[in-house]
């Protein structure tokens, strides 16, 4: 059997992901949080497991979070194991999203000026977020002919044919 044939683990460069982690949450950012020595959860590890969990590509939460305690693990190697539960993960993401959120916006808005001035405005505004999970549109035939999902035959439909 070769090789080709056998299902392979995705291969992670855990050294980029660190880079990227210490180019976009910078330390220095987390210096005004107050931890505990003895937390499971530092601020920093905290928001790096978030961002990692949230880009995940894995079907569930729980799979989410063991793939990125996994990687915050190897990544940040020296530092006290972070905890093992995804409800306990989640219970201190809501407990300090207003103060990450207070240190991290700022920051990343500075970096995204900093970085991609050209990008930071858009038609004279300022883009902090965009949705794109729903296209409103005018309700006109050519429009809904071109993007309404086809419908599907009701019972009704089929005893009147």
């Amino acid at each position: 059997m070769s090789h080709q044939d056998r299902p392979c683990p995705l291969v992670i460069n855990h050294q980029t992901i660190k880079q990227v982690i210490d180019w976009l949450l910078v330390p220095a950012v987390f210096a005004s949080l107050p931890g505990r020595k003895v937390a499971t959860w530092k601020p920093r590890l905290l928001a790096a497991a978030a961002i990692l969990w949230a880009t995940s590509e894995a079907s569930t939460l729980h799979e989410r979070f063991v793939q990125a305690r996994k990687l915050i693990r190897k990544v940040f190697r020296w530092q006290p194991s972070p905890g093992v539960s995804a409800q306990g993960f989640l219970k201190m993401l809501a407990k300090w999203q207003p103060q990450l959120f207070g240190v991290l916006v700022p920051h990343l808005r500075e970096q995204m000026r900093a970085v991609h001035p050209a990008q930071w405005q858009t038609a004279g505004a300022v883009v902090f977020a965009a949705d794109g999970s729903r296209v409103a549109l005018a309700r006109s035939a050519s429009l809904e002919a071109a993007f309404a999902p086809p419908r599907r035959r009701t019972r009704v439909d089929r005893r009147r044919a």
